[in-house]
């Protein structure tokens, strides 16, 4: 194999430096939507967190690989619950930078034990009505999730401070929905 003589240096630079500044970029998005929902929903719940995440860890990558083909380019933020572990009930925003344009999805997401003690009261919930937004139901098999998720949107960057608002807004929804629901789950474990 020849390996290519000649390079556009400025280009593979220019690319590059475009992903440390989107890498940048989505840290501080998160951390500033992360702690808006925080600081708006913690005057209503108790132990009210979060956490973001830009790349996911190659065992999860490798798991999506096998059942999907390719693994997709997401970076996160989980809205924590009380007296629940983040990774297994959240309300879940997640951000698609695999492609153009930036889409993001915001819902919530349950692992197997938790989704099985609520089924009924998450089906019978409307999310459509209580969320403002057309809500599916999806399975994420490689992670054993359960989602109610919004549609993809796209991250509007001429309007991000907007943008960044219509997140946290459908944050704080989910999340006074799922609060009940969660209680539930409190309840039976």
């Amino acid at each position: 194999m020849t390996l290519v003589q000649e390079v556009n240096v400025k280009q593979i630079q220019s690319h590059a430096q475009s992903i440390k500044e989107f890498q940048t970029f989505a840290k501080e998005l998160f951390i500033s939507i992360g702690e808006e929902a925080k600081r708006r929903l913690s005057s209503h719940f108790d132990g009210v967190d979060y956490k973001y995440q830009l790349a996911r860890l190659p065992e999860v990558i490798a798991k999506f690989e096998k059942e999907y083909g390719e693994a997709p380019i997401i970076g996160w933020v989980a809205m924590s619950f009380v007296l629940h572990n983040s990774n297994r009930v959240h309300i879940g925003t997640l951000l698609n930078y695999g492609s153009w344009p930036l889409t993001y999805s915001v819902g919530f997401h349950l692992l197997e034990d938790e989704y099985h003690q609520v089924t009924s009261d998450l089906h019978s919930l409307d999310w459509e009505e209580v969320v403002g937004l057309q809500t599916t139901y999806q399975y994420s098999k490689p992670n054993g999730e359960h989602m109610f998720n919004s549609p993809e949107l796209e991250l509007d960057l001429l309007s991000l401070t907007e943008s960044k608002e219509k997140i946290i807004e459908q944050i704080v929804k989910y999340y006074e929905q799922a609060a009940p629901i969660v209680e539930r789950i409190n309840r039976k474990g």
